[in-house]
């Protein structure tokens, strides 16, 4: 679709339309977010899907109109039983979702509990690797909130040097993990040491297994 079919409707306050960049701006007052267009349709697909109702028309994509039916949807959605699962976006892997929520099922509380994985990003379809190195490795933890989205919660090292989580982590690009290595089954093993500032711990691994 073109910028020039977009259906401009009155502006809700505080949001703004970027059609060259094909954003929706969001002002909270003490800063900006920004929404794309198409990832704005297609959470608004996935959650009516999930809900049982109608979502949004592909005339509507890049709209007001969708922005604001993404807005009920959401809602709606925290309001239903279906938002106690684990929030995974249409293109996830199967193997992906399994292998996730099997360690979130392993993990209990910050200290040494659940399973640890190094995850590897990349292409899923040409299989190359982003050699990504941030926010890799951890405990699976999950999000608060209306979406619940899976996080990796980083390994650290207590003052009696037993691995414990940290108490936050990032939320993981789950249609873009395309390998994992567990921290036992396939060789992933942790030995004190340093990696950089601030991180007490280095690790090494010998196997690996696909998750696509």
């Amino acid at each position: 679709m073109t910028t020039s079919q977009l259906d401009i409707s009155p502006v809700p306050p505080g949001v703004s339309i970027n059609p060259k960049q094909r954003l929706f701006v969001i002002n909270h007052g003490d800063g900006v977010t920004c929404m794309g267009f198409d990832h704005c349709f297609e959470t608004a697909t996935q959650l009516a899907r999930a809900l049982r109702v109608q979502g949004p028309s592909e005339t509507k994509r890049g709209t007001i109109d969708c922005y604001q039916q993404y807005l009920s949807l959401v809602g709606q959605y925290g309001k239903s039983p279906v938002s106690k699962m684990t929030w995974y976006p249409d293109g996830t892997a199967p193997k992906v979702r399994s292998v996730l929520e099997a360690a979130r099922a392993s993990y209990t509380d910050y200290h040494a509990q659940g399973t640890v994985l190094r995850l590897f990003y990349g292409d899923p379809e040409t299989g190359r690797d982003w050699a990504e190195q941030n926010d890799v490795i951890g405990f699976i933890g999950r999000s608060s909130g209306m979406m619940k989205v899976p996080l990796v919660l980083e390994p650290l090292l207590d003052e009696e040097r037993n691995i414990v989580s940290s108490g936050f982590g990032g939320s993981i690009m789950t249609r873009c993990v395309f390998r994992s290595m567990l921290d036992t089954q396939f060789g992933f093993s942790w030995t004190a040491g340093t990696v950089g500032p601030g991180h007490p711990y280095r690790h090494s691994w010998t196997r690996s297994t696909c998750c696509s």
